[in-house]
């Protein structure tokens, strides 16, 4: 079943009018998309869903529509033509609505310029479903603006990686888990004493954390359900590489109490450590701090605050620190991938 935050399924098929459509082609990406599937025991509803989406396609969005009845006209945008943004697939044997919608059978999927699901509307009148698809991808044209950057580090930013739910379940098992071992930021006796969770309280001069190792049967079956499949196939379009396993996931708090901070530093620069490819770091808590902004020094003095549920992910030979939290406390989520 598909959720905010997967990836949407490529498809392709023949259109109404007989044109092949194929999701994944470069003139269709890079643009946001509203995949309508509409009621099909409701004869109009295709007309009306026609007449919804192509207001929607000339606010800049692909919209494709999904089963029903052949529309009554061409799909028309600009006097005189078809619209470039607007596709109806039959689907007669329904198996891209059942793809796409899934057990709603009637729904308005909406998705990113990367084909990244933001919302998934169901359960209401199709013209509800539709209108708050219009105002999402309005409001998506306005934040999308072109503008220069001098430079960048070479990272990669995913948002809604994770749920608001999932997250604030994280932050609860951090608080909730009391045995603490020390560390020095390369080991720890507790991952030898222990099978379960523990923290590793970190503080020296290169960094003050404390760090959740989690081993929680039911959270890390609930996270391997989604990072996986959220993760993977961005590095490999992004960086090319295949991930194959993890380490531990971990849950970072940086309290300004204890001057949360981590100094820069790579994640792969010893024998034992030299596997890791990646390190991907999920924000848990929004809004809830100050300071702690993740930053890659060799590419600029820029620092990333991203919103909850959002991933950053970067090679592990990157050098990267946390800026000191001078207020609240941060929450993180890691895990070195390979």
């Amino acid at each position: 079943m598909l959720a905010a935050g997967d990836r949407a399924p490529i498809f392709q098929s023949k259109d109404s009018e007989g044109r092949h459509f194929h999701s994944y082609e470069d003139h269709v990406t890079g643009w946001p998309m509203v995949l309508v599937c509409p009621p099909s025991r409701d004869g109009g509803a295709t007309e009306r869903a026609r007449r919804q989406g192509l207001e929607i396609a000339d606010e800049g969005a692909w919209v494709i529509l999904i089963g029903g009845d052949p529309p009554a006209g061409p799909a028309t945008g600009a006097p005189g033509g078809n619209h470039p943004r607007f596709r109806h697939l039959p689907d007669r044997g329904g198996k891209l609505r059942e793809a796409i919608a899934g057990e709603a059978g009637a729904a308005v999927v909406v998705t990113d310029a990367n084909q990244r699901i933001t919302h998934i509307y169901s359960g209401q009148p199709q013209e509800t479903q539709l209108a708050a698809a219009h105002a999402e991808i309005e409001a998506a044209a306005a934040a999308r603006s072109a503008r220069p950057i001098a430079t960048h580090p070479p990272v990669l930013v995913l948002p809604r990686f994770l749920s608001t739910e999932i997250c604030a379940r994280l932050v609860a098992k951090w608080r909730d888990v009391s045995t603490v071992y020390q560390g020095d930021g390369l080991k720890s006796e507790g991952f030898e004493k222990e099978t379960g969770d523990f923290k590793v309280a970190i503080g020296n001069d290169t960094a003050a954390v404390s760090q959740l190792v989690l081993r929680d049967r039911d959270l890390v079956t609930a996270l391997d359900a989604i990072v996986p499949k959220r993760l993977g196939p961005e590095i490999e379009k992004a960086f090319q590489y295949r991930i194959k396993s993890r380490e531990d996931y971990r849950i970072a708090c940086y309290a300004a109490e204890a001057g949360g901070f981590l100094a820069a530093h790579r994640d792969n620069p010893t024998k034992p450590t030299a596997h890791r490819r990646f390190t991907v770091g999920v924000l848990l808590n929004a809004g809830e701090y100050e300071g702690g902004g993740l930053t890659f020094p060799e590419y600029g003095g820029e620092f990333y605050d991203v919103e909850t549920g959002t991933a950053v992910v970067w090679s592990a030979s990157l050098l990267h620190g946390v800026r000191p939290v001078t207020a609240g406390s941060r929450f993180l989520l890691g895990a070195h991938l390979y």
